[in-house]
């Protein structure tokens, strides 16, 4: 086997570090959205329990919004550490693979602790920063809960029926996290509202952040030691999510 197989092979392996890696950091943030459906069930409740008036109508959005944007800072947040802490553990990534598949200390040059929060925090998705695109879904919360209120008020719908809209039906599962203090608490799961929406965006948000740093970091690293690295081949993971255009530059050099 030569240097590149092996480097390959340690590459391809590391891809399911990154799916754990990925899956973790989805568990913790995601959380605060399921919270947060359990918060505004209970805006609903105590904004219109006693009945529908455009002054409650008016609160409703005003206590609304600050409670999704709270969500939605410390989703961001939670996101934005565990990003910073991956950086790191990927320069030492790319270092180990490739100086132990070379067996020398090939690559000697390394990105600064300031430099790798760096690349972390202005994680790039589509060209623009991933905390406008977490900015973006807030807003978009906060505009769909509303929508979804107004529509179900002016078809008659009662507050089991308002909540259904946001949070959907309860699944009859549970999701078990500890509190700050260490405590175990559950959560009881819904289908069906627009909380499903929001959920698989941040999903899709957390997943491109994190193979994003993830290159990011290997292609600063390797800029680092240019001196060294003649070059790259595109390596693509195949499988069902792979789009037409990695496909077909798996394996170019």
């Amino acid at each position: 086997m030569n240097v590149a197989d092996k480097i390959e092979r340690k590459f391809l392996s590391h891809a399911v570090d990154l799916s754990r890696f990925e899956a973790e950091v989805m568990q913790k943030a995601l959380l605060f959205l399921k919270l947060l459906d359990s918060e505004l069930a209970k805006d609903i409740a105590d904004g219109l329990g006693t009945g529908y008036t455009q002054a409650r109508l008016a609160a409703l959005k005003a206590q609304t919004k600050a409670t999704i944007a709270t969500a939605y800072a410390k989703l961001e947040t939670t996101v934005d550490k565990e990003l910073k802490a991956l950086a790191a553990v990927e320069q030492n990534f790319v270092v180990n693979a490739v100086n132990s598949s070379v067996g020398a200390d090939l690559i000697t040059t390394t990105l600064l602790p300031e430099q790798l929060k760096v690349i972390a925090s202005r994680n790039m998705i589509f060209g623009s920063p991933a905390k406008d695109f977490w900015k973006k879904q807030s807003a978009d919360m906060q505009d769909k809960f509303m929508a979804e209120i107004r529509m179900g008020i002016f078809r008659g719908e009662g507050l089991d029926q308002l909540t259904q809209r946001i949070r959907g039906k309860a699944t009859g599962k549970r999701t078990g996290y500890k509190t700050a203090s260490g405590k175990q608490r559950y959560l009881v799961d819904f289908k069906g509202g627009i909380m499903d929406v929001q959920t698989r965006n941040a999903k899709s948000l957390i997943r491109t952040s994190v193979q994003q740093v993830a290159n990011s970091v290997m292609q600063n690293t390797f800029k680092a030691n240019s001196d060294v690295i003649k070059g790259q081949v595109w390596l693509s993971t195949l499988d069902t999510r792979t789009t037409p255009y990695c496909r077909s530059v798996d394996g170019l050099e």
